[in-house]
């Protein structure tokens, strides 16, 4: 039963164990999937094993096949002999000793409780013609494949079909270097449908024939194309469901605009508006059927870019759905004005109904713990900042999401601030609200001799410092963190450039301007 092939012809152990006659058999002690398998030997006696060649696969028949001694006999013959694997019908009791023997000498093992004969002539088929073997196994990867609705399900079928193949999906090193290890490796583009650019499939493989390492390449093509699939299903569902979250909270919060406004808005791939086709046409059905908390009492959130120059889109959206993590009673976040917004519903505990100061106090702490940690864990290319509004009965989410966005507008302008609540903002609420294209360009053409210094805007905040302290500098320095000589000296530089401090006609102009340019 020996049959000699070329190098490319050649057939490894690794695949002749995922030969279909292998499926009944169950291995132990695996080891160098990666040399070819050259004969299968059929023997009835342990001496024969002495005369195997190297390469050879040998299968027991007869009374050896249920014996422990004889088989262990076998692996130690098969270990001196380089013999590639041996397979025995050993029941349950007599194994263990076996098998331990087999992992100590590096020996495949296999027990098949099935006719050995039988087994050792289907093998003998597979060695001999190795193309037929591969592209059975080529066609049952791809039945698997192709019903797998998941990335990692995919990625584990390559692993239990193709044994000793570790399979990633990654982006690689920027410098393209080949992976580091003594494996030889297979390295597959995703190409121009990949969504996120650049990744590549990667597989390392034991050392084996050439033609094992086309059958792997072939796979991890049909692979490929099951991912893209995969996950383009997978954003197309996320796109459709984030339109229908989109339009509830709208419906939820300004009922008067109507769905095609909300259609017209959407100007990337994904929008379809997905909530036109839903069957739920009232607010709060809909926003019961995506197991949205609302009320009795409740507080909202507003998270924006913390950049004014980023716009967020649809791709910016999901990215941020898909990074959110878990966060029990939150609801959202749901696209809202500039940006998204959540909100934590809670109980009113007053006995007369009344709101309880100490209720509203803990839901806002509550709120500032999750907003912090989701947007220290959460990564989508940007940074992010947040908003805390009031908290409002069931009917005012409206209210608690304004008041959130403005104080998300003022977390942008504060360098240090990541979070911060609508009570801590104060009068820069209503900068937050004015703050505009428009009005940032008058600002600077207020403040233009401080635009055009190299540290203008460490003066502007100065400046804003200043003027919010009544112009006290003892006051402004320790806003600021500086000594008070810094502080004079600096708006010393101010006034040099032609700015006047102490004209009531100009002085609040200046202190808005000081505000939307400092920061």
């Amino acid at each position: 039963m020996r049959t000699l092939h070329t190098a490319s012809e050649s057939i490894t152990l690794a695949e002749v164990l995922r030969a279909e006659p292998m499926r009944s058999v169950r291995m132990h002690a695996l080891a160098g999937l990666g040399r070819v398998v050259d004969e299968i030997r059929l023997i009835d006696d342990v001496e024969q094993v002495r005369a195997a060649r190297p390469g050879t696969l040998v299968v027991l028949q007869h009374g050896i096949a249920q014996t422990a001694w004889a088989t262990a006999i076998t692996v130690r013959y098969a270990w001196e002999r380089n013999v590639r694997a041996v397979i025995c019908g050993l029941d349950v009791t007599a194994a263990p000793s076996v098998i331990s023997l087999a992992e100590r000498l590096s020996v495949p093992l296999g027990i098949h409780r099935g006719d050995l004969p039988t087994l050792a002539l289907e093998l003998s088929a597979v060695v001999a013609h190795p193309e037929a073997s591969r592209a059975r196994l080529i066609a049952r990867c791809a039945q698997r494949l192709a019903r797998q609705g998941e990335v990692d399900a995919v990625l584990h079928v390559i692993e239990a079909e193709l044994p000793g193949v570790h399979v990633t999906l990654h982006n690689p090193p920027r410098d393209n270097h080949e992976p580091a290890g003594p494996e030889p490796w297979i390295r597959l583009p995703m190409g121009p449908m990949d969504i996120p650019r650049g990744r590549e499939l990667l597989a390392t493989i034991d050392r084996g024939s050439v033609a094992w390492a086309r059958t792997v390449r072939v796979v991890l093509e049909i692979a490929r194309a099951q991912i893209i699939a995969c996950e383009a299903t997978s954003r197309i569902r996320l796109a459709r469901r984030r339109q229908l979250e989109r339009w509830a909270l709208r419906q939820l919060t300004d009922p008067e605009r109507t769905d095609s406004h909300l259609a017209h808005e959407s100007t990337g791939p994904w929008s379809a508006p997905a909530a036109l086709e839903h069957p739920a046409s009232q607010p709060r059905a809909a926003a019961e059927r995506l197991g949205w908390q609302i009320g009795p009492r409740l507080i909202a959130g507003s998270i924006l870019p913390a950049s004014l120059a980023v716009q967020v889109d649809d791709d910016l959206d999901l990215a941020l759905a898909a990074a959110w993590p878990e966060t029990g009673d939150l609801t959202g976040p749901v696209r809202h004005g500039a940006g998204w917004g959540v909100w934590l519903s809670f109980e009113n505990d007053h006995p007369d109904g009344e709101p309880g100061p100490a209720l509203d106090r803990q839901a806002t702490r509550s709120l500032l713990a999750l907003l912090r940690r989701c947007l220290d864990e959460v990564a989508v290319g940007v940074p992010l900042v947040a908003g805390i509004g009031t908290p409002v009965d069931h009917d005012g989410l409206t209210a608690s999401l304004r008041r959130a966005e403005l104080a998300a507008r003022a977390a942008q302008d504060e360098p240090d601030a990541r979070v911060l609540p609508f009570t801590e903002v104060g009068p820069r609420a209503f900068l937050a609200a004015a703050a505009s294209p428009a009005l940032r360009e008058a600002a600077g053409d207020m403040l233009a001799p401080l635009v055009d210094v190299e540290d203008g805007a460490v003066l502007a905040r100065t400046l804003a410092a200043y003027l919010d302290c009544g112009g006290s500098t003892g006051r402004a320095a320790e806003l600021l963190g500086v000594h008070r000589n810094t502080v004079s000296g600096r708006l010393d530089r101010i006034r040099r450039v032609g700015l006047d401090l102490d004209d009531p006609g100009t002085r609040l102009g200046i202190h808005m301007a000081a505000h939307l340019l400092g920061h």
